[in-house]
């Protein structure tokens, strides 16, 4: 039977190089869940009950038992949560695999394996090394293209500015300009875009790098096109990562819905610790469809 509503899930990844296997799990596990539950126009599933895995089979029979199917229409992320919402994006875009980066973040992201051996080292680590091994984790998941899980997606990520974008601000009696360093990379699928197909590799990659240039570990990310260099997006304020949801529901709460069924339900996820009690958190926030949250 089709489904007859959408849970959406809004994703908010924080950062942090300790949680960057931690957060992947729990990004696996909602590709999984979309991928179970995916439906075409027709409420045909995309993926035959034979190519799920034992995990999905249980996610397929909970999308028919409550009539649904689900999505992860945004995701955003700071450092290593930035990494795993763009990976989590080119997964959901064009039906890949998660495979590349539990390999990368189990195999090749051991520091003792990233450490920098240039003569002058300019950073503790190798950004060289963590770009390559960036963009051939993206690379190897074009081995395998598929249809994608949904038709659309917003990926966040944000980094900062070093040198900074001059605002303006009106005062009564004069325009003064103020530096703004807090960055947002947008990465979409949707309305004839897929910025993460292969073609794009090379900017997922550079973004990647650049939410995750953590001072004294990575040297900074300079983007050519826009002559601005980049470092980690929690260099400021690492809670900023909700920023970029805020942004895109306030333009994007009441777009359609994907199939024939009326019924839309959207959730926001925020996974990050909780430094008092020493824990993790996991909250959840139900977002009605007139919400409108301003951008601060």
């Amino acid at each position: 039977m089709p489904p007859l509503q959408d849970i959406r899930f809004a994703l908010v990844l924080y950062g942090g190089a300790s949680l960057a296997i931690y957060i992947h799990g729990v990004t696996l596990e909602f590709f999984h869940l979309v991928r179970a539950t995916a439906v075409d126009a027709d409420g045909n599933p995309i993926v035959s009950d034979a190519d799920l895995s034992p995990t999905e089979r249980v996610y397929r029979k909970l999308g028919r038992t409550v009539r649904a199917r689900f999505l992860v229409d945004i995701a955003s992320g700071t450092s290593a949560g930035g990494i795993n919402a763009i990976f989590l994006g080119k997964a959901i875009a064009n039906g890949q695999p998660l495979d590349q980066l539990s390999n990368l973040w189990l195999d090749q992201a051991d520091a003792k394996d990233l450490l920098n051996r240039d003569w002058l080292p300019r950073s503790l680590l190798s950004s060289r090394v963590m770009h390559t091994r960036l963009s051939d984790a993206f690379e190897a998941m074009d081995r395998t293209v598929s249809t994608p899980l949904q038709p659309e997606m917003d990926v966040f990520v944000t980094a900062t500015d070093i040198r900074g974008v001059d605002i303006p601000i009106q005062l009564t009696d004069k325009t003064v300009s103020e530096k703004r360093h807090k960055s947002v990379f947008h990465l979409r699928l949707g309305n004839g875009e897929n910025h993460f197909a292969q073609s794009r590799n090379w900017f997922l990659a550079l973004t990647a790098r650049a939410t995750s240039a953590f001072p004294f570990a990575f040297e900074p990310v300079f983007v050519g096109e826009t002559a601005r260099t980049f470092i980690d997006g929690g260099f400021l304020d690492k809670s900023r990562s909700a920023m970029p949801w805020k942004r895109c529901l306030n333009g994007s709460a009441n777009f359609p819905l994907y199939g024939n069924w009326s019924t839309s339900n959207r959730l926001l996820l925020y996974r990050g610790p909780v430094a008092q009690a020493g824990s993790m958190r996991c909250g959840f926030e139900e977002i009605r469809p007139s919400a409108r949250i301003s951008n601060v």
